[in-house]
């Protein structure tokens, strides 16, 4: 199973998030910023690389908001989403053809997401208010483990 991070950045009034346009075939698909980490990467560390890659922005992750698994396009590997909610902190989204094939970047209503074709497909969950400030966050981060024997 492949584990792929990804961030919700919500505007300054909570009610958007920045989402990456795609076109397959005849259809605009909407993704979530995100990627895979590489080596050793934490998600979080993994998330920061690749908003700087792909949209030129420093970003401030605030918590984990989803998990969700699901199938590679080829529907071949198992896929563990973990969304997390944040903002950004530096630069202004604009799409980094070297690093992405995303067409460019847009802001969505929240509550327009249940009509767009989304990857990965957490919009049933997104118009819910609680991704904006959770009760607690569900990421603990890395693990500080002692191994023993």
């Amino acid at each position: 199973m492949r584990v792929r991070p990804g961030i919700l950045l919500l505007n300054d009034t909570k009610d958007a998030v920045l989402l990456l346009r795609y076109q397959y075939g005849n259809a605009d698909v909407f993704g979530i910023p995100g990627g895979n980490p590489i080596g050793k990467e934490t998600l979080v560390q993994s998330l920061k690389r690749e908003l700087l890659e792909e949209l030129m922005v420093g970003v401030k992750i605030n918590h984990l908001a989803f998990i969700g698994e699901g199938l590679n396009r080829q529907e071949t590997e198992e896929v563990l989403h973990c969304i997390f909610v944040g903002r950004i902190v530096s630069g202004i989204p604009t799409v980094n053809p070297k690093h992405t094939s995303a067409l460019g970047a847009e802001w969505k209503l929240l509550r327009h997401l249940p009509f767009l074709n989304l990857y990965p497909n957490f919009s049933r969950w997104l118009t819910d208010s609680s991704i904006v400030e959770p009760a607690h966050n569900a990421y603990v981060g890395t693990l500080h483990q002692h191994w023993f024997g």
